[in-house]
């Protein structure tokens, strides 16, 4: 069995902004297939087929903030559209590739530390794993 690859090495880039962020963690949540019910009366047990739309989900991520880049995403939420945003998973060359915005955002500024953005990106649509 092959070891697990570690998050160490991890990007991410926003196409066309052309942003890279200085990625602290990054989590993927919220993947959901719909599941259709077809139980019916005449049934003596439940049945469930996989739906056709699957949701992607979204990408909870904290990374460095520097108050000089105005146009980094998420700092000017109302001016972001979507746009072509690229993972790659540390240094093993895979990459998930997928249209997204970001959708809420917050920033720590403590005392004598890193300032500190923390964001939500929405998955719009399909994802490409390469």
């Amino acid at each position: 069995m092959a070891a697990p690859d570690l998050g160490t090495g991890t990007t991410i880039t926003f196409g066309t902004s052309g942003y890279t962020a200085a990625l602290r963690d990054i989590s993927l949540k919220g993947v959901k297939r719909a599941v259709i019910e077809r139980t019916h009366y005449g049934s003596t047990e439940v049945g469930k087929i996989p739906g056709d739309i699957i949701d992607n989900g979204s990408y909870d991520a904290e990374w460095e903030f520097d108050p000089a880049l105005l146009a980094i995403p998420g700092n000017r939420l109302h001016e972001t559209a979507r746009e072509t945003i690229t993972i790659n998973f540390g240094g093993s060359g895979n990459t998930a590739a997928f249209t997204g915005f970001v959708s809420d955002m917050s920033v720590d500024m403590p005392n004598e530390d890193i300032m500190v953005m923390k964001g939500t990106i929405q998955v719009d649509g399909a994802v490409t794993w390469a």
